[in-house]
């Protein structure tokens, strides 16, 4: 359960989301549990901590929350765990920097 309060985003935020960024667009993915890495795009096209950052920001604001609570550790835990070949190195420190002591 997501229960943190919005923030006030910051202008080029607002513009990212308004304009469906590419940033947006992987982060709603993210969230939604949708990301495809296919054999030509696996180092390539894999989701970095920014892209966590980031959903963790719309879902924190409401604005997307997606199949996923990026707060719960069970959940960000066994999507780690279905799924590795999403992550980098940075994403997946960043999925469980709040979690850690």
């Amino acid at each position: 359960m997501i229960t943190k309060m919005a923030k006030l985003l910051e202008p080029a935020t607002m513009h990212e989301i308004l304009t469906h960024s590419d940033s947006y667009q992987r982060a709603v993915k993210l969230l939604h549990q949708d990301w495809e890495v296919d054999g030509l795009s696996l180092f390539h096209n894999r989701l970095q901590g920014a892209d966590i950052k980031f959903a963790r920001l719309l879902q924190s604001n409401r604005l997307v929350l997606g199949e996923i609570d990026l707060d719960n550790y069970r959940a960000v835990s066994e999507l780690i765990n279905q799924h590795p070949q999403w992550f980098s190195t940075s994403a997946r420190h960043e999925l469980l920097r709040p979690f850690e002591g």
